[in-house]
């Protein structure tokens, strides 16, 4: 049987503090669980082969790690060309 908690302007502190605590708990449990699925389908992202068109419509195939690879050096190299010397 589920408990219920009526909220009044007589309820008392512990009462409150149970019903924040079991807000926080099932807030807390949805963000884990939304985590996990958004981990799950970058995991999987990151591992498939994607086909990236370029203007011509040639498609660039590389999986999602490769991709990720590639912007990472050219945001490196894009750094060192705008240092002054």
């Amino acid at each position: 049987m589920a408990q219920n908690i009526t909220i009044s302007c007589t309820t008392g502190t512990r009462a409150l503090l149970t019903a924040l605590f079991a807000v926080f708990v099932l807030l807390a449990n949805r963000m884990v669980k939304n985590a996990l699925a958004a981990l799950k389908t970058v995991c999987q992202w990151l591992r498939t082969q994607h086909s990236f068109f370029n203007q011509d419509g040639d498609p660039i195939k590389c999986s999602g790690w490769q991709f990720v690879g590639y912007n990472i050096i050219a945001a490196v190299v894009v750094l060192l060309l705008c240092i002054e010397y």
